[in-house]
């Protein structure tokens, strides 16, 4: 069965995915999906169905095998719960030489196409890219007593399954970048940044860019959070916590080719090189505009002020 990865579903599965890896915590199975709600919509997906997805996402990079006890159980890239991954080299950037030795020692590989990497090589050497860039960053932290009050407003929406409350999206002004955040009933609350069509680049601008976003993000929740309270008659902290101290759970670093790319289209994943997964595919934008994009999927587990540290460093030229 032929499964289409820009489906809602699919992207609902995806959305829930991270939930529970960065959420929760823990891998995922088939029994997560078979009846889950994403953003107040039910969905209910028979067993077979599951699989094939899971294969397709599997094919395509976007999920990894974690362990089979009973059922497989899966996560994301660079996100172990049982074992730490494989190194298998180094990572050079968008360098053809890299990725072609990465390719003949790496492990394990999900591809389209079987003899895909001369292909790949030939390309990587014909284009030039821009900058180095961040997008699809995901951030964590706890507020301690967001959950119990936000959970009484009627201007967020609960998951019934999970419990999980979400504030609506909200784009940044003259930016683009879709803001979505969780609050989860440990009082944990996920931050999500979807900026895959303008990622943030890995520069002094790059660290504006995103002290400014994440900046509005905490302001829009401790504004929910405090409407909340004011409307249930609770108290809780005065402030969220300060965005410097949230921590970096997972972000694609990569670079787009400066040229389009109109050749055939393909994805190809290495796993693994420093904890992380290297990726090649080709890039559709809205304005149907296709490049060739590298990238790095990664888990630093890191405070926003080291994040934004090693941008500055990468921009300087300066070593950690």
């Amino acid at each position: 069965m032929t499964v289409s990865l820009s489906s809602e579903l699919v992207q609902a599965m995806l959305d829930h995915m991270g939930t529970i890896v960065y959420g929760d915590s823990r891998p995922f199975s088939f029994k997560d999906f078979e009846t889950f709600t994403h953003e107040s919509k039910q969905f209910t997906t028979k067993h077979g169905h599951i699989r094939d997805i899971f294969s397709a996402l599997k094919k395509a990079g976007k999920i990894v095998s974690c362990y089979r006890s009973g059922p497989a159980f899966y996560t994301l890239p660079g996100q172990s719960f049982t074992r730490q991954p494989e190194t298998v080299g180094g990572y050079g950037g968008v360098a053809a030489k890299d990725l072609k030795e990465n390719a003949k020692t790496s492990s394990r590989k999900y591809r389209q196409a079987p003899n895909s990497d001369p292909i790949v090589v030939n390309e990587l050497k014909r284009l030039q890219f821009d900058q180095r860039a961040l997008h699809d960053i995901r951030f964590m932290f706890n507020w301690q007593g967001a959950w119990l009050i936000l959970s009484k407003s009627t201007e967020v929406k609960l998951d019934p399954t999970n419990k999980e409350l979400k504030l609506k999206p909200f784009r940044a002004k003259n930016d683009g970048t879709e803001i979505r955040i969780t609050i989860h009933k440990t009082d944990n609350i996920s931050v999500y940044l979807a900026c895959s069509f303008a990622p943030v680049v890995y520069d002094y601008a790059g660290v504006d860019r995103l002290t400014t976003l994440l900046t509005r993000c905490e302001v829009y929740l401790e504004n929910a959070v405090k409407e909340a309270a004011k409307a249930a008659g609770q108290e809780i902290e005065p402030e969220a916590p300060d965005h410097l101290t949230w921590i970096c759970k997972h972000y694609h670093l990569g670079r787009d080719s400066l040229q389009e790319y109109v050749s055939d289209r393909f994805a190809v994943s290495y796993e693994n090189m420093r904890d992380s997964l290297l990726r090649v595919y080709v890039k559709e934008f809205p304005d149907h505009i296709t490049k060739l994009r590298v990238e790095r999927l990664e888990s630093p587990n890191k405070p926003v002020v080291d994040i934004l540290n090693m941008m500055l460093e990468s921009a300087t030229g300066a070593k950690p």
